[in-house]
């Protein structure tokens, strides 16, 4: 769309308008009215405001009135106000992006910047300043600097506490992209040190530097930028001649400001970098989710499923976990896994951990077993102790012969268990908890509800959906997409949540059935089928032996015990 070409009556109206504040206007001089080589409507005009005349372009964008006017320098290279987008860039006026209107015109937006020009021109020496209509948002500060340096609110509370002096200290350079950050780790060196919050894997993966810390006296001039052994000298000066280290990065501070450095030795110029800082992020959580710290969680299998729910606990809060699974990452994974190309090769455990470790703070033990497989039966049965020994089980596997392991970890601990599937073709998923003494036993559940939804499939007259396998004719692959997955990890997550939070859970059933599309006995999609599995079933009591058998039985014990002994007496 080029609206002057379109809208004839809006195009007169503006030139019209724009006319008529000339007429009645000393401050502005009309042009010339030109297109540019986009097809943008411009007028080149003369804007003097303070005895300072200025030439400016008024530019229409081709979506006008849908988009601002802008009025720049005509040159493109003038910085006439610190209300501007940069050297030559637009002036930023009373109306913008952010609060546009189509009934705006452009003899209105040359007003605002005659207003503006004049509110900022220099009286008696001082220049005047405008009131900015909105806040510059940290990202658009720092969008133009590739160097960043991190500011942990540690940090800020040691050097603001310094007497004057020079501190030594460690930080990692991270790059991403177009940027390279700067994470402070520590300050002081040896036993004395004091270290900063960070994840592991973040000294794994980028470069260790060492920086100084300079507190200054309060009054204190902070050095200048120009070469670098100017600007080691003044440091030197300022702290009375103290050593310095042989550093490139720098934080000065002098009462309650912080400025960092960066002095180049191949180029002898010293660049100051903007300073992000990074404060306590406390109350971003729900309150009820505080509980999650002091838990542990096994997570049994780290695929698609397993990785999207471990991360999502993590940065819910949740304190400890224990990850099982024996595969590795492939490329192949990709299409659903919350992992990437970097992890390929890796046992998904290993790289699990290391992304939990970079979004929560969390402890982490990883079994790399195949449970229901081929694994050596010592291992497995400590595998299962470690298990039972979490606050909560939850089956990513969708493996029937894992899933009875799990069922005797469950068991032993006496701990709850959820498990999550997706069903056939991502035609939608399923997810059931059981907590001991509420719900049915982990393998009544899992029947229960088998049940149910096969004999919903066959009032529909369709075969039962089992594992990703329609029927036994037809045998069909699961084919999920990640936003399926997705789905179930977040449903099966938020199930977690409430179960190690809640005392009175807000789900009122054990099991759930939902839809990503319609088929087989699911109607539309996102249709979701609560299904009530029952209680659980009362403890049997067992049959006591007469005290003859109990007394034959315990003799039994005895014996086995007691050759135990003999038998380390003898080896030692």
């Amino acid at each position: 769309m080029i609206w002057w070409t379109e809208d004839l009556a809006r195009h007169r109206s503006e030139r019209q308008a724009i006319d008529q504040l000339a007429a009645k206007s000393d401050w502005l001089e009309l042009l010339s009215w030109r297109m540019d080589a986009s097809a943008r409507l411009n007028l080149d005009v003369i804007i003097t405001a303070a005895g300072t005349s200025r030439r400016a372009t008024v530019r229409y964008p081709n979506h006008f009135p849908h988009s601002p006017v802008l009025v720049v320098p005509t040159d493109g290279t003038e910085r006439w106000s610190g209300h501007q987008w940069g050297p030559g860039g637009e002036l930023c006026l009373e109306w913008g992006p952010d609060n546009w209107q189509p009934d705006i015109t452009g003899a209105m937006m040359l007003e605002s910047a005659f207003r503006l020009l004049s509110g900022e021109a220099v009286v008696e020496g001082a220049a005047g300043v405008v009131a900015s209509r909105h806040k510059m948002s940290l990202g658009q500060d720092v969008r133009g600097e590739s160097l960043r340096f991190l500011m942990p609110p540690a940090l800020e509370e040691l050097v603001r506490s310094m007497a004057p002096g020079i501190v030594k200290g460690r930080l990692v350079q991270n790059s991403r992209a177009n940027s390279l950050v700067y994470h402070p780790i520590e300050l002081g060196e040896g036993d004395g040190a004091t270290k900063f919050s960070h994840p592991a894997p973040l000294r794994e993966d980028g470069y260790e530097r060492d920086f100084a810390v300079v507190r200054l006296a309060q009054g204190d001039a902070l050095p200048a930028q120009r070469t670098v052994s100017d600007f080691k000298a003044e440091v030197a000066a300022l702290i009375q001649g103290a050593e310095l280290p042989d550093v490139n990065f720098w934080l000065m501070s002098v009462g309650n400001a912080e400025h960092a450095y960066y002095s180049s030795s191949s180029s002898d110029l010293v660049w100051k970098l903007p300073i992000i800082p990074l404060r306590d992020d406390g109350g971003r959580l729900p309150a009820n989710t505080a509980a999650l710290a002091s838990k542990k969680v096994a997570v049994i299998g780290c695929g698609s499923l397993g990785s999207k729910v471990a991360v999502s606990l993590a940065r819910s809060g949740l304190g400890a976990f224990l990850l099982v699974d024996d595969d590795l990452m492939l490329p192949e994974n990709l299409v659903r896994h919350d992992l990437d190309y970097e992890d390929v090769g890796h046992h998904k455990t290993d790289v699990v951990a290391r992304r939990i470790q970079l979004v929560g703070n969390a402890e982490i033990g990883i079994r790399r077993h195949l449970i229901g497989g081929q694994e050596a039966n010592d291992s497995i049965e400590t595998l299962i102790e470690g298990i039972a020994a979490c606050d909560l089980i939850i089956d990513c596997t969708s493996n029937p012969q894992a899933f009875n392991y799990l069922c005797a970890a469950a068991a032993a601990g006496a701990k709850p268990m959820i498990a999550g599937e997706i069903l056939a073709g991502g035609i939608g998923g399923r997810m059931f908890r059981s907590r001991p003494g509420l719900d049915p036993a982990p393998a009544e559940a899992r029947a229960a509800l088998d049940n149910f939804y096969n004999e919903r499939g066959r009032e529909a007259g369709k075969a039962p959906v089992r594992n990703g396998l329609e029927g036994n004719d037809n045998l069909r692959p699961m084919i999920a997409t990640d936003a399926d997955v997705t789905i179930v990890a977040g449903h099966v997550t938020r199930y977690a949540i409430d179960l190690l939070c809640n005392e009175a859970s807000v789900y009122p059933v054990s099991a759930y059935v939902f839809a990503f599309q319609e088929g087989w006995f699911l109607e539309y999609p996102f249709e979701t089928w609560p299904v009530d599995l029952g209680r659980a079933k009362p403890d049997t009591p067992k049959e006591p032996l007469d005290p003859a058998a109990a007394a034959e039985e315990a003799g039994t014990i005895q014996d086995i015990i007691q050759k135990f002994i003999q038998d380390a007496a003898s080896r030692e």
